[in-house]
């Protein structure tokens, strides 16, 4: 979708995107010790998804995008976390060096980052074209039409009438139609909120425009 960057999609949305991008794409360089590394000392454990590493290159050139120049000491601090020391305060700890410079090298690998000569790394114009392209796909795939016959329950639970719903990515506008004539009743316009989450997706109505 032309005209869309980073900064205007679901950020979640976007790092799944990418990462899946990266895999599919087969010429990210992984390292061998992926499923046994732990990622900061504060942790106990090396992480439960195997992809993981995908999804920190996916993170990693968004922080690029989003503030040019970090390096792997700022990799280090954005993915540091608390270390709890018992009945002593927690205090931050860093992330792992040695997987921050790793992931860089990677991304390198790709000509989507290269190093900044003010120091630490930034993306290429590559690298920003690629991110912004499944930005795009990610606003694309959050559109689409939806068209109810009379019956059937029909969106949000409107039943006898023919609803025309069209998605958007703040609110969902139905236009409710007399199913006789196939002409806008008045005062039939609906107003409907679209709540979207990943494990279920909800349409509610907010109030009936035209009506108090």
């Amino acid at each position: 979708m032309p005209g869309v960057t980073v900064k205007d999609v679901n950020q979640q949305e976007f790092v799944r995107a990418l990462a899946a991008f990266l895999k599919k794409s087969g010429k990210l360089k992984v390292p061998e010790w992926v499923d046994t590394v732990k990622l900061a000392k504060h942790k106990e454990l090396a992480p439960y998804d195997e992809n993981w590493f995908y999804t920190r290159a996916a993170s990693t050139a968004r922080h690029l995008y989003l503030r040019g120049g970090a390096g792997v000491g700022s990799m280090t601090k954005i993915y540091g976390g608390r270390q709890r020391n018992g009945v002593r305060p927690s205090h931050f700890s860093r992330g792992s060096k040695s997987v921050a410079r790793r992931v860089l090298q990677a991304l390198e690998g790709l000509k989507m980052v290269e190093k900044d000569q003010d120091g630490g790394r930034k993306l290429t114009p590559q690298g920003q074209r690629d991110l912004d392209r499944i930005a795009g796909q990610v606003r694309g795939a959050r559109y689409a039409s939806v068209e109810t016959e009379r019956g059937g329950g029909g969106a949000g639970g409107h039943t006898g009438k023919g609803l025309k719903i069209r998605y958007t990515s703040q609110a969902v506008v139905a236009h409710a139609f007399n199913p006789s004539t196939q002409e806008a009743e008045a005062g039939g316009f609906l107003e409907v909120s679209l709540v979207c989450r990943v494990s279920a997706r909800t349409i509610q109505r907010n109030r009936v425009l035209g009506k108090n």
